[in-house]
């Protein structure tokens, strides 16, 4: 928001907000493309790792906390065959929760 300060026939200093729709628009945009990113990586994840829908709204949130690399990352150490993980879900949240998530 832009501050503007008129000064008007008194002599009173009226302060006048104006949104500068510009960085709205702009902030906006980056936060949707945001969005699409992280449902994509989301959608990812869950086609790699086999699960369900029901897991999509973590999906989500790893994606929004976690950088992208450390995601595949996480995937790659669950998905190895050498760990022989009974439930490759499971094991993932288990990462994700160590990391912060």
């Amino acid at each position: 928001m832009v501050k503007t300060h008129n000064v008007n026939v008194n002599g009173n200093v009226i302060e006048i907000k104006r949104t500068n729709y510009n960085n709205n628009y702009n902030d906006n945009v980056e936060r949707y493309d945001r969005a699409r990113q992280v449902e994509f990586i989301a959608d990812k994840m869950l086609e790699k790792l086999g699960a369900d829908k029901s897991s999509r709204p973590f999906m989500c949130k790893v994606a929004w906390k976690l950088s992208e690399s450390r995601i595949w990352q996480h995937i790659e150490t669950v998905c190895n065959e050498k760990n022989h993980v009974r439930n490759k879900v499971k094991f993932f949240i288990y990462l994700c929760k160590k990391d912060g998530v």
